[in-house]
C-alpha cells in the first residue's frame, strides 16, 4: 500500500509535473516513455523533458498539446507515472494511443495524485508496464473518467495490470475492452482498495491473468465495483476476487466462458456480489470449485445457468458458511465434481426461487 505520508515526503523532494494547471492533449501518440525530467512524478510533458515532438503545437500557457509524440528513452527512471504525474484538476486527453511505456516505479503511464480530476476519451492503452503497481494507472485519492477506451497487453509486476486504485473514483463510459492484461500478484485488470469503479456500457474482459487471484478484478477494503451494461468474462484466470466489505454489482447480463482458476474458476467471494441481470457460467474450470467459491453473500435476481463446468469438489458452487440466493430461474447442466456434482455446501445457506433444474 502506498501511504499518503510516503507520497508527501517524496513529493517534497522532487519536481512535480502538471501541478495546478489545465492540460488538454489531443490527437497524440505516446511511444515508450519520455526522457525523465522530473525525478519522481512523471517522466515527461512538464516543459523541461528532452522529448522529440513531431508536428506538435504547445501553447505558451501549456493548455493545449496536439500532434504526434515520439521520444528518446524507453523507460522512466523510477518516477510515479511513466508519462504523466498529474496534480491538476483539468487534465483532458483525447484521441491518443499510449504504446509500450515502461516505468521502473508505479503507474506505467499515469499517476493521478490527491484531489486531481482527469478525463480520457477515445484512448488505446497497449503494451504499457510498471515495475511496481498499476501497469497503466496509479490513482490515489483522485477522480478519473474514461470514455471509449481499450486496454491491451498492459502489465504490472505487482498489483493491477491496468488500474491500481486507492481511495479513488473511476468512471468508465462506453464500450470497453480489457485484453491480455496481467499482474504478477493481484488484479490482472483492476486492483481496488477503498475505491469506487463504475462502468457504464458493454464490457469485455478477455484473457486477463493474475499470478495470485483476481485475474480481472481484485476488490478489497470496502471497494465498490458496478457494471451498468452487459459484461463478458472469457478466458481469464481467477476472474473475480472480492473481500473485506467490498461490493460488486452487475446491472446488466453477465457471461462467464472458458475461465480457469486454482480454487474457483470464476469467482472467489468473501463479501457481497449481486447479479441484477441474467448470469451464465459455461466451460469453466476451478481447482476446487468449477465456478464459485463463496464465504460471503451472492444474490441472483435474474436467471442463472451453470453448464459444462468442472471442479475437484464440485462442478458449480462451493459454499462455505455463506449465503447464496436465487430469486429467479436456475439451471445446472453437465457440471462435474467429486464431492457434489454441482454444489458443495459446507455450513452455508442456499435458497432457490422459481424454477430450478439439475441435469447431468
Amino acid at each position: 500500500m502506498l501511504t499518503r505520508t510516503a507520497l508527501g515526503i517524496l513529493a517534497s523532494r522532487y519536481a512535480v509535473v502538471l501541478r495546478h494547471c489545465r492540460f488538454i492533449i489531443m490527437a497524440a501518440m505516446f511511444y515508450p516513455s519520455f526522457v525523465n525530467a522530473a525525478e519522481y512524478y512523471g517522466s515527461g510533458v512538464d516543459g523541461h523533458a528532452q522529448n522529440v515532438f513531431e508536428r506538435t503545437e504547445i501553447t505558451e500557457d501549456g493548455s493545449t498539446i496536439t500532434g504526434t509524440f515520439t521520444n528518446l528513452a524507453d523507460e522512466a527512471q523510477g518516477s510515479l507515472g511513466g508519462v504523466f504525474g498529474n496534480e491538476s484538476t483539468g487534465l483532458h486527453v483525447f484521441d491518443a494511443i499510449f504504446d509500450s511505456n515502461r516505468n521502473r516505479s508505479a503507474g506505467g503511464v499515469f499517476f493521478n495524485n490527491t484531489g486531481t480530476e482527469a478525463t480520457f476519451s477515445n484512448i488505446v492503452f497497449k503494451n504499457n508496464s510498471s515495475s511496481a503497481v498499476g501497469g497503466v494507472f496509479l490513482n490515489f485519492q483522485s477522480t478519473i473518467t474514461l470514455n471509449n477506451t481499450t486496454f491491451i497487453n498492459n502489465a504490472s509486476v505487482s498489483n493491477g495490470g491496468a488500474f491500481y486504485n486507492q481511495n479513488a473514483s473511476v468512471t468508465i463510459n462506453g464500450a470497453t475492452t480489457f485484453l491480455n492484461n496481467t499482474a504478477s500478484n493481484l488484479g490482472g485488470a483492476f486492483y481496488n482498495e477503498n475505491a469506487s469503479v463504475t462502468i457504464n456500457g458493454a464490457t469485455a474482459f478477455l484473457n486477463n491473468t493474475a499470478s495470485n487471484v483476481g485475474g480481472v478484478i481484485f476488490n478489497n477494503l470496502a471497494s465498490s465495483f458496478t457494471v451498468n451494461g452487459d459484461t463478458l468474462f472469457q478466458g481469464n484466470n481467477d476472474a473475480i476476487y472480492n473481500l473485506s466489505s467490498s461490493t460488486i454489482t452487475f446491472n446488466g447480463d453477465a457471461s462467464f466462458e472458458n475461465n480457469t482458476g486454482r480454487s474457483s474458476g470464476a469467482i472467489g467471494n468473501y463479501s457481497d456480489i449481486t447479479f441484477n441481470g441474467d448470469a451464465s457460467f459455461e466451460n469453466t474450470t476451478g481447482g476446487s470449485y468449477g465456478v464459485i467459491e463463496n464465504c460471503g453473500t451472492i444474490t441472483f435476481n435474474g436467471d442463472a445457468s451453470f453448464e459444462n463446468n468442472t471442479g475437484t469438489y464440485s462442478g458449480g458452487i462451493g459454499n462455505h458458511s455463506g449465503t447464496i440466493t436465487f430469486n429467479s430461474a436456475a439451471a445446472f447442466k453437465n457440471n462435474t465434481g467429486q464431492n457434489g456434482r454441482t454444489i458443495y455446501n459446507n455450513g452455508g445457506i442456499i435458497t432457490f426461487g422459481n424454477t430450478t433444474t439439475f441435469e447431468n
